[in-house]
């Protein structure tokens, strides 16, 4: 069995539209939800309060490539959809925030050790 490569972990935010607790509410994964790769255009839509991410993944076209077509035609493939409340999104992005503030910090210091 692989390990997998230590990676860093924020804590959960609460929601917006919840208290905060002070006992820490488990995370499970009973389904292993797998990562999906997402490398392509995204979208974002709001109806009433929910917010819509579509995220795609941008492949060639499989019907294309099996007719062994001479051009090779990339299409975007929708791979995840989530639907969340405004304040969960605005936490997500206070998040996501300091998770590339971190890495940026992290990235500088390497560059400026090994400039030396």
């Amino acid at each position: 069995m692989k390990k997998k490569q230590a990676s860093q972990v924020l804590r959960p935010v609460p929601q917006a539209d919840q208290p905060a607790t002070k006992t820490q509410i488990a995370v499970i994964d009973p389904d292993n939800v797998q990562e999906t790769l997402t490398i392509g255009p995204y979208n974002a839509t709001i109806t009433s309060n929910m917010v819509t991410l579509t995220f795609t993944h941008t492949r060639l076209d499989i019907a294309n490539l099996m007719k062994e077509a001479p051009a090779l035609v990339p299409v975007n493939v929708v791979r995840a959809r989530l639907v969340m409340p405004i304040g969960s999104v605005r936490n997500l992005i206070a998040t996501l925030g300091e998770i590339v503030k971190r890495a940026d910090a992290e990235n500088n210091s390497t560059q400026s050790k090994s400039a030396h």
